[in-house]
């Protein structure tokens, strides 16, 4: 394992684990911003597909536990503010990685 390849299996569990406590809303959204960041670097910039696709699948428990259940402000921080612009970024990428995921 080289030393700035990332550790797939605790990966795989954290996002796991990340989209399950967000589905059951025990996290704060204090504690989402990192989730949705991390999620949104290994969607956009990994070329590993299981770690893509479990970075995907928390960023879609964010998406649509916040859009269902949030407040007003926490879409704003968190869809408005930081999904879209992303989404945006990847859509005018010239990166294989994000074109092909989104």
């Amino acid at each position: 394992m080289r030393l700035e390849e990332p550790n797939y299996e605790a990966r795989l569990k954290g996002f796991s684990t990340a989209s399950r406590l967000v589905r059951e809303k025990q996290l704060p959204i204090d504690q989402i911003f990192p989730v949705l960041y991390n999620c949104l670097f290994y969607v956009t910039q990994n070329d590993d597909m299981s770690i893509r696709d479990s970075a995907g699948s928390c960023l879609l428990a964010i998406v649509k536990t916040v859009a269902r259940d949030g407040n007003k402000k926490e879409f704003n921080e968190l869809i408005l503010s930081c999904v879209v612009p992303a989404c945006k970024l990847a859509l005018r990428s010239n990166n294989e990685v994000m074109i092909n995921h989104y």
